[in-house]
């Protein structure tokens, strides 16, 4: 809760969901979306709906903003890489996800090229991203160096704090590669869950400085909002 996976969209439509199904009304999935998507600008302001489509829907998406909505696609997975990757905690951030993203709004009305030359490498980074788990076989470098850049962009609009940073840096040194999920944090000295990749992920647990971070055994592309009962 509150490191950047997405618990307030997941919150907000199983409360939702779990209502619609205590009154008796069928399980519509894009009636839960919007109305989880209401709760979250109540408590966000400006959520992109991306945490939402992906908690109800599952798997993995590719989501884009066209023409003011979120259209959200599956993207097929042949590439291990999901595999590779670990989720360990941080910390709860210093903030709520809408000061930090108030925070960098601000930063965009400073310096609007700035941004945008940010915003475009994430862009550049999440394309190729995507092209890697499509592809039948891994690149180990190649996927270093898109996560490595990624989390080169965040640091560059402000959300990974000193500590994380740090912590990132060795992960680099041993020849892996780690990027923040979520919104980070602006102060620190957490931001949330860290995503840290290696092809032979049994070397991460084999990190010593990983050891005082909590490390959750996440499920990757898993499915989505699903209704269960005792019955």
């Amino acid at each position: 809760v509150g490191s950047g996976f997405g618990s307030s969209a997941a919150t907000a439509a199983g409360v939702v969901a779990a209502y619609l199904a205590f009154r008796g009304e069928d399980l519509d999935l894009d009636r839960v979306e919007r109305i989880a998507l209401e709760a979250e600008r109540r408590q966000h302001g400006l959520p992109s709906g991306i945490d939402g489509a992906t908690v109800i829907h599952g798997g993995l998406l590719w989501a884009r903003k066209l023409d003011g909505g979120l259209t959200a696609e599956p993207v097929p997975l042949r590439s291990p890489l999901l595999s590779h990757l670990r989720v360990y905690d941080t910390g709860p951030p210093a903030e709520s996800t809408g000061a930090v993203v108030a925070a960098v709004r601000q930063g965009r009305d400073r310096d609007p090229e700035r941004h945008e030359r940010i915003l475009d490498h994430i862009e550049a980074a999440a394309r190729a991203f995507r092209a890697e788990l499509e592809r039948g076989e891994e690149d180990p470098a190649r996927v270093r160096e898109l996560i490595a850049g990624c989390e080169s962009c965040l640091e560059d609009l402000g959300v990974v704090p000193p500590e994380v940073r740090a912590l990132v840096r060795k992960i680099e040194a041993e020849g892996g590669a780690a990027k923040i999920s979520g919104a980070g944090s602006l102060a620190g000295p957490g931001a949330g869950s860290l995503l840290v990749y290696d092809p032979d992920p049994e070397r991460i647990a084999g990190w010593s400085f990983l050891r005082p971070y909590p490390y959750h055994p996440v499920h990757l592309g898993a499915p989505g909002l699903r209704l269960e009962t005792d019955a």
